[in-house]
């Protein structure tokens, strides 16, 4: 391949290496070998000559451990493009500039990462983005592939219908918004209940899993595409769940709803306190011992969900806990008494806390 630098024509090879769910899993940049492992289509781990990185994301990228020993957290923009590094005392270690399209116009600093322009894989030796479906250009704003897809418009190149400000591609496959909450994406909310708001909708099924009815994340009837939760559903007849202001109802689900003093958040909040304290109350009311109890319900898939109003409890099944998402009873804990992560906070720049 040819890349033109500073006028000058620089000449390099790259070869890749495809698994069978078509993931790169190995890339040879002029004889230089480099391994990826990927989690649910995400980079997890990626393993070179002179070091192993291991990434871990939230909704964007979090963090980075060098050689496990460096550790550095990333701190994106409303889009998920990384602005800065820090190290553990949140120092800055590296910065980043980019264009509309994402072309790195400034970098500064030493530490390798190789999550940038909305928080995607970038191929420093090709200057291009690996977006898992398809390579992106940005320095001409334009896929290197076609678009598999035939509905999205005419030009099957180009890179979110050419207006980047307003959308990002993840995946290659179609364009997606930042998603604002009322008006509002993250980095503009200001106070608590916007932040509440904001984190309600953010943790609700997006429309890869399913259908809202009124067209709004967040509000009103959310009907699932998974057929085996679809058959779920039916058994207690219903099509879906329906949600107010980013809260789930799951009450046409729950065997069993009653209050608990003193729910608990942080991160042992649930395990030592709310499932122990909920387990002895229903094994009481069912007579049978608590651990017996434990074990049974576990067995039959049933969990334990704690409502967003912090004292209420259902024993609901643990498949619609886990796909129909929320922020629940301890993310609302957690927000009020600020024991979220630290890369939660800095999502919210503006919030006057």
């Amino acid at each position: 391949m040819t890349r033109m630098s500073d006028g000058r024509a620089e000449y390099f090879h790259q070869s890749n290496c495809y698994d069978a769910e078509g993931l790169r899993y190995e890339t040879k940049e002029d004889g230089k070998v480099i391994r990826f492992l990927f989690d649910r289509g995400e980079l997890a781990e990626e393993i070179r000559e002179d070091a192993h990185i291991r990434y871990t994301r939230g909704y964007d990228p979090l963090s980075l451990i060098w050689n496990e020993t460096e550790k550095s957290y990333f701190v994106p923009d409303e889009m998920g493009s990384t602005l800065f590094l820090l190290d553990k005392d949140h120092e800055i270690q590296k910065t980043y500039r980019y264009d509309a399209f994402g072309a790195i116009l400034n970098e500064s600093g030493d530490t390798f990462n190789r999550l940038t322009y909305t928080g995607q894989m970038y191929d420093g030796v090709m200057g291009q983005y690996y977006l898992r479906a398809r390579f992106y250009n940005p320095l001409i704003g334009r896929f290197m592939q076609e678009d598999i897809y035939r509905g999205d418009g005419l030009n099957l190149y180009a890179y979110c219908a050419n207006n980047p400000v307003m959308y990002f591609d993840p995946y290659g496959f179609a364009k997606k918004a930042p998603l604002c909450v009322g008006g509002k994406t993250a980095a503009q909310c200001e106070t608590f209940e916007e932040v509440q708001y904001f984190m309600r909708v953010r943790t609700t099924p997006t429309d890869d899993k399913g259908v809202w009815v009124s067209g709004i994340r967040g509000e009103g009837l959310f009907i699932p595409s998974d057929p085996a939760i679809i058959d779920l559903c039916i058994e207690y007849r219903q099509i879906g769940v329906v949600y107010t202001h980013g809260v789930p109802d799951f009450t046409p689900f729950a065997i069993e709803t009653f209050p608990i003093k003193n729910m608990q958040g942080g991160k042992y909040g649930r395990k030592k306190h709310n499932f122990p304290v909920s387990d002895e109350y229903l094994a009481n009311l069912y007579g049978v011992d608590k651990n017996d109890f434990t074990r049974a319900r576990e067995k039959l898939g049933f969990t334990l969900h704690e409502c967003n109003d912090m004292v209420t409890m259902q024993m609901i099944p643990g498949a619609i806990n886990d796909y129909f998402g929320h922020l629940g009873g301890v993310g609302e804990i957690n927000l009020l008494q600020r024991k979220a992560s630290k890369d939660i906070w800095k999502m919210f720049p503006n919030w006057k806390k």
